[in-house]
């Protein structure tokens, strides 16, 4: 379980950089046909905010767990079942005028992994239209984010 944790990490690293490192080095025409892809995002590759990228990380995230299974073999580790889930949070520029930044949560599970969302709300009730008679209700909505896997799903 060491090996494929710390490999899995260092594999999807990898991948993301890889991708980033091939889709920059890419011509811009291609890049611009490349943003219709709702799975597709700029990625900054440096820690100065340049050098942004087009990937798709979706795909990045299941080479990284082909990479993993494949190297978990070459070492030997098949007597042994291991699950796994990935959230990743991509952060980027909003593409309306409020400087605002835009979160997306992308989830990857393999095995008997689920991957699920805690969101809490609350509600204020006014009672009457009183200001003075008013409740709160506060309550949690669980969201599945992942898919289960079965040995009977097609390839």
């Amino acid at each position: 379980v060491d090996f494929l944790q710390q490999a899995l990490h260092v594999n999807v690293q990898e991948e993301l950089r890889e991708a980033s490192s091939m889709a920059s080095s890419s011509n811009s025409s291609s890049s611009k046909e490349n943003k219709q892809d709702p799975n597709q995002h700029a990625v900054t590759t440096d820690n100065n905010n340049n050098n942004s990228s087009i990937i798709n990380i979706p795909a990045c995230l299941e080479r990284a767990l082909l990479i993993t299974d494949i190297q978990a073999r070459q070492f030997g580790i098949t007597s042994s079942g291991a699950t796994v889930a990935i959230c990743l949070i991509h952060t980027s520029n909003s593409t309306n005028s409020t400087n605002s930044r835009r979160r997306t949560l992308y989830t990857a599970n393999c095995g008997d992994a689920r991957i699920v969302h805690g969101c809490r709300t609350t509600t204020t009730n006014n009672s009457n239209n009183n200001s003075d008679d008013t409740s709160t209700t506060t309550k949690t909505i669980a969201r599945r984010l992942s898919h289960d896997h079965s040995a009977h799903d097609p390839v």
